[in-house]
């Protein structure tokens, strides 16, 4: 078994999770919960963000509870929220966090890694890509390209540079244009099968504040 959850925080004050927020968080938590065996091996993974970590600790109480488990929670630094730039530069980031995924299964079934939705959004792109998995109807949506292929040929014409090199002069000539983020709603799992190849998105069911 190769599962992989990659879990958005909830809504916060732009440092913890507000009220509300750990109310979403414990929403999907019960969505996700029936699919959960108790014979699995599991690892908890957290973004050093406040807001990230509390959405662990939530999950690691709950397992605690439904399972007697005592989890650990290992911060890492690579889910840190950050702008991928382009969508091209957001496959590339995705493509460096397959190998770390790819360790965590070695010793674990079932991987939790909260994050922020560039990096999960980067994830989406790079995870399905990597392994073979379809693209599922609630996942793509969250992570379809920007619409802007025309837009770089055409500064390619203009620049004369080749496309990655005219892809970084366009996000120093329009970076407010040509910035590209994926819309994974707040307190939502990327979900991941690895060998039975499905990909899904699991949203809390209360209502996203961004």
């Amino acid at each position: 078994m190769k599962q992989l959850y990659a879990i958005r925080h909830g809504d916060h004050n732009w440092s913890e999770l507000t009220d509300y927020g750990i109310a979403q968080i414990r929403s999907l938590h019960q969505k996700i919960e029936p699919r959960l065996p108790q014979d699995a091996r599991y690892k908890l993974v957290a973004s050093p963000e406040e807001r990230t970590y509390d959405t662990c600790d939530i999950f690691r109480q709950l397992f605690k509870k439904k399972f007697g488990l005592e989890l650990p929670i290992e911060e890492e630094s690579m889910f840190y929220p950050r702008g991928n730039g382009t969508y091209d530069a957001s496959i590339e980031y995705g493509k460096k966090v397959i190998p770390m995924i790819e360790g965590y299964f070695k010793e674990h079934d079932i991987v939790f890694v909260m994050s922020h939705k560039e990096s999960i959004g980067a994830m989406s792109l790079a995870i399905p890509a990597h392994y073979k998995i379809p693209f599922s109807d609630t996942l793509q949506p969250c992570i379809k390209p920007p619409d802007d292929e025309v837009f770089i040929e055409m500064c390619m014409d203009e620049y004369d540079l080749g496309r990655n090199k005219t892809i970084d002069k366009m996000i120093d000539d329009y970076p407010d244009i040509f910035l590209y983020t994926p819309s994974i709603p707040e307190a939502s799992a990327a979900f991941f099968d690895i060998e039975a190849k499905v990909c899904e998105l699991t949203r809390c069911g209360l209502r996203s504040m961004s």
